[in-house]
């Protein structure tokens, strides 16, 4: 994950999109829960307004009876910042690499050791580069190797019960 600064609140837009980051808005609440754990309590409402004041951030009134909530939607600028913090490479022509792309950025922010993170950085990396190459077989091939490195690490990690 990006350092812990105002700017890592833009890092929800790459968990909760469909591979079209410019159109993804979020609930207020949601963005206050997905960072309860990260940040002190009100920190993270304070990032969010000094990122509106920025202009990297748009926030809208969603009135859809009976509930009445606040959500935030990147700006173009917002967009641009997104991508140089989490260093991921934007590509309109490819929305299944963006939305691939996101997935990467969620797993390597959870709390993996630095080999396991490794191990998935680099496999994940090669399935881009041999998607942008159209090199498909290769393609599912990684993501099965995916599949095995996910699956070793869970049946030779001790129980945590």
């Amino acid at each position: 994950m990006t350092k812990l600064d105002r700017f890592a609140i833009l890092s929800i837009f790459l968990v909760y999109n469909d591979g079209e980051i410019k159109n993804v808005q979020i609930d207020e609440k949601d963005i206050i829960k997905f960072f309860d754990s990260y940040f002190p309590e009100g920190k993270t409402l304070n990032y969010l307004h000094l990122n509106i004041a920025d202009k990297l951030l748009t926030r809208e009134e969603n009135i859809d009876p009976p509930h009445f909530d606040l959500a935030y939607k990147l700006t173009n600028k917002g967009v641009d910042k997104l991508f140089e913090i989490s260093g991921l490479d934007f590509n309109e022509e490819f929305v299944e690499l963006n939305e691939f792309n996101s997935l990467v950025y969620a797993f390597l922010s959870s709390n993996l050791q630095d080999k396991e993170r490794t191990a998935y950085e680099s496999t994940m990396n090669e399935v881009v580069t041999c998607f942008k190459k159209d090199c498909f077989n290769a393609t599912v091939a990684l993501c099965g190797k995916l599949v095995e490195i996910y699956l070793t690490d869970f049946f030779t990690k001790p129980n945590k019960n």
